[in-house]
C-alpha cells in the first residue's frame, strides 16, 4: 500500500510509543521493526483495492527474535492502511493464545478484555496514552476464553462494509475454533454477492 507519507499512522504510531516507553526498546530497534513490517507489508495487497484478491505468504523467526513484537506492528500498520479484520492463530495451547491476547490488547487494542461488560473498561499499553481521536479496536476474543458465536453475537458489534474500526481475533489452531469462526463469518453481513468477505482481512 502507497501509504505512508499520505496518512498519518495512529495505531503504528501509538505502538511504537508504548515499545520505546513502556518496554524500553531502543531507537535502533524500534528502526529495525519499522523496516521489517513496511516490508511485510509491502507483499500484501492493497486493502483499498475495488477487486477483490487474494496474497499468500510466510514470514519465519528464530526463537526469541522478537516475532511478536514484529506481527504486532504489522497488525497496527495493516489497520493504519485500511485492513479491518485481523485474525491471530496463537498457537495450540490456552496459555499461550491468552498471553498473545494479552499482548495484542496491549500493543493494539488498548483495552483488557478479560470482562465482557462495557463498565469499568480497563485501558491497557496503548490504550493509557491513545487520543480520543483513534477507533478502539474491536477485540471479538478475550484473555479468558476463546472465540464463541454465542458472544460474538451478543457483543453488539457487527461486521458489515461500513465498519468504522478494525476488529481482530486471537483463536487457537483448533479445527473446531476455525469451524465455528468460518461459520460466523459466513452468516455475518460481511458477505458479498460471491459469498466472499466484503472486508480487507
Amino acid at each position: 500500500p502507497q501509504i505512508k507519507n499520505e496518512r498519518e499512522l495512529h495505531y503504528w504510531t501509538d505502538y511504537r510509543q508504548y515499545l520505546a516507553q513502556k518496554e524500553g526498546f531502543s531507537s535502533r530497534v524500534l528502526f529495525t521493526i519499522d523496516q521489517q513490517t513496511d516490508t511485510i507489508l509491502s507483499k500484501c495487497t492493497d486493502p483499498n483495492a475495488t477487486d477483490y484478491c487474494s496474497r499468500k505468504g510466510m514470514v519465519v523467526g528464530s526463537v526469541q527474535s522478537g516475532k511478536t513484537s514484529n506481527y504486532i506492528g504489522v497488525i497496527t500498520k495493516a489497520a493504519d492502511y485500511g485492513y479491518k479484520v485481523v485474525i491471530v492463530i496463537a498457537g495450540i495451547p490456552e496459555d499461550l493464545r491468552s498471553q498473545t491476547q494479552k499482548r495484542i490488547n496491549e500493543g493494539f487494542v488498548g483495552q483488557d478484555t478479560s470482562s465482557l461488560t462495557t463498565d469499568g473498561i480497563v485501558r491497557t499499553g496503548v490504550g493509557e496514552t491513545r487520543g480520543n481521536d483513534v477507533k478502539t479496536p474491536h477485540s471479538f476474543t478475550q484473555e479468558k476464553f476463546d472465540f464463541k458465536a454465542s458472544t460474538a453475537n451478543s457483543s453488539g458489534f457487527v461486521l458489515s462494509s461500513s465498519l468504522d474500526r478494525p476488529c481482530v481475533f486471537v483463536i487457537k489452531k483448533n479445527d473446531k475454533i476455525l469451524g465455528n469462526l468460518l461459520q460466523w463469518l459466513g452468516s455475518s453481513s460481511c458477505l458479498d454477492a460471491s459469498g466472499k468477505i466484503d472486508l480487507p482481512l
